[in-house]
């Protein structure tokens, strides 16, 4: 027997869902086809948080990698955080 896609990428989810279709078959509420479930667009406050801390990862590794003297020392990762 061919093992669905599912099956190859996360055995114990697929085990679960095997499950769970034979209890729905055995019930009798089963559907043909699994629901596609699409996640919902971000909105704008999603998006600007993603940015801001896009912002605040790039200062933090600036701050860890780039070479300075101790006087010309920045604010170190634990500010930035």
């Amino acid at each position: 027997m061919r093992q669905p896609a599912h099956a190859v990428k996360c055995k114990p989810c697929a085990e679960k869902g095997r499950r769970l279709r034979i209890q729905q078959i055995r019930e009798g509420w089963h559907l043909a086809d699994e629901p596609a479930v699409r996640p919902d667009k971000p909105d704008g406050d999603a998006l600007a948080l993603v940015r801001v801390r896009a912002h605040l990862e790039f200062e933090r590794e600036a701050v860890q990698y780039q070479p300075v003297t101790p006087d010309e020392r920045r604010p170190g990762p634990a500010d930035v955080r």
